[in-house]
């Protein structure tokens, strides 16, 4: 079965992060429930929240989508602070017809 390799732009989801989404404003919680905006992604080292990039991209864009994660989840964690500097970016890779990340 082919795979397909994907940039991810997130951070971890820990528990303090969790627990700030579990709290936040109903109307946030669509920022982490439609993959528009982020999504949560499940890797062999742990789940992350982030942005599915594709598997290129322009340094500009991806700048840009980070700065665009950083800004969303200071949005739903008011009690975190994310720096650009916490974002990683990961290469996953996809199996097509499932949602298991490797």
């Amino acid at each position: 079965m082919p795979s397909e390799q994907t940039i991810f732009v997130g951070v971890t989801l820990d528990d303090r992060v969790r627990a700030s989404m579990d709290a936040c404003k109903e109307s946030d919680r669509v920022f982490f429930e439609d993959p528009t905006y982020l999504e949560i992604i499940d890797l062999e080292n742990g789940e992350y929240i982030g942005k599915r990039l594709g598997n290129s991209v322009a340094p500009d864009r991806l700048e840009d989508t980070a700065r665009s994660v950083v800004s969303i989840l200071n949005r739903i964690c008011r009690d975190e602070r994310f720096k650009p500097s916490l974002i990683e970016i990961l290469a996953i890779e996809e199996k097509p017809d499932t949602d298991v990340f490797l």
